[in-house]
């Protein structure tokens, strides 16, 4: 059991490696302009941290449509079992509270941006 632990965290650590040497041209996209120069200001600060929590929000709801699907699948495919019908109901569900947390923090986000008058540098 521990050495399957080991191997699934291994595999887990090689992946987010991958992932994020693969999405280093992202995370440039996060930098405020002034990054190159190395001349920023505070409002550039403001402008990086606005931009990453625009992205983390982002990634945060296609998570969570992905274990909408997850819930979905594994609901249907239950095939009657109640423990394989409660088990996709619970994802499910907490996949409509991940929901509401996301659109809050987004809500918040944009409230940010908007009395700040910035203007998010990053979108896909």
């Amino acid at each position: 059991m521990k050495k399957n632990k080991i191997i699934y965290i291994c595999c887990l650590l090689l992946f987010t490696g991958c992932l994020l040497t693969a999405a280093s041209p992202v995370f440039a996209a996060l930098l405020p302009a002034c990054a190159q120069s190395g001349n920023c200001q505070l409002t550039d600060a403001v402008q990086m941290a606005v931009n990453i929590a625009d992205f983390i929000v982002k990634i945060l709801g296609t998570t969570t449509l992905i274990f909408f699907i997850y819930g979905g699948f594994t609901w249907l495919t239950s095939a009657g079992r109640s423990e394989q019908v409660k088990k996709g109901q619970e994802i499910i569900i907490g996949a409509i509270i991940g929901l509401i947390i996301v659109l809050s923090a987004y809500a918040a986000i944009k409230f940010l941006e908007d009395s700040l008058g910035i203007q998010a540098g990053f979108h896909f």
